[in-house]
C-alpha cells in the first residue's frame, strides 16, 4: 500500500507540473528495494523499464537469467481489457500497439501503465504499479535494472551475459558497455 501510494503520488506530481508536461508526455518507473532485515527484493514498476536478476545455479555456476517485471504493453491481454473497459481502443500503428481514445484518432502511447501522460489516462493508462516480492537466494549475484532505450535492442539474456563477464568492482563499466 505505501508502495503504490508513492506512485500515485508521483503520478499526480509529474501530471500537475507545467515543466514537466505531463499532460501529454510522463515516463516508467522500476523501483528494486533490498530489503537486508529480511532477505528479499521488492520490485515495482510502471511501464516497459525492466528489472532482471542474474543467478549463478549449479556446481558449474552456470548463468540463469529472469524478468522481475514484465513489460506493460497494451497488447497484453489484461492491459488491454482494463483500457477498453476505460473507454480507450488499442491500436496498432506501424507495427506497434498504441492505447488511443475510443473517437479519435491519435498516435498513442505505446505503454499501457505510465507516471505522467495524462491524456492517456483518460483511456485507461494506469499509474498502478505491479509490485513483487521475492526472497534473496545464495544463487542471486546481480539485478539489472534499465529503460526501454536498453531493452529495445538487447534480449534480457544478452545484457545479462555481457553484465556477467565483468567483475562485481566493474558494474558501472558493464553498465556503460550495455547501455
Amino acid at each position: 500500500p505505501q508502495v503504490q501510494a508513492c506512485y500515485r503520488m508521483a503520478h499526480a506530481t509529474v501530471c500537475s507540473s507545467a515543466r514537466l508536461g505531463g499532460r501529454a508526455s510522463g515516463t516508467t518507473a522500476t523501483i528494486v528495494v533490498h530489503d537486508a532485515r529480511r532477505s528479499r527484493l521488492v520490485v515495482s514498476h510502471v511501464g516497459d523499464s525492466r528489472a532482471v536478476l542474474l543467478q549463478c545455479v549449479g556446481e558449474d555456476g552456470a548463468l540463469v537469467v529472469e524478468d522481475l517485471t514484465r513489460d506493460h504493453k497494451p497488447e497484453l491481454e489484461d492491459e488491454g481489457a482494463r483500457i477498453r473497459r476505460a473507454g480507450g481502443r488499442v491500436v496498432v500503428v506501424a507495427g506497434c500497439h498504441r492505447v488511443s481514445p475510443r473517437k479519435v484518432y491519435a498516435p498513442g502511447l505505446n505503454m499501457s501503465r505510465s507516471l505522467g501522460d495524462a491524456q492517456s489516462h483518460a483511456c485507461g493508462v494506469s499509474a498502478q504499479p505491479e509490485v513483487t516480492v521475492r526472497d534473496i537466494s545464495p544463487e542471486d549475484r546481480a539485478v539489472l535494472v534499465a529503460s526501454d532505450g536498453v531493452w529495445e535492442v538487447v534480449t534480457s539474456r544478452e545484457a545479462a551475459e555481457l553484465a556477467h563477464s565483468f567483475a562485481p568492482e566493474r558494474a558501472m563499466e558493464a553498465a556503460a558497455k550495455v547501455a
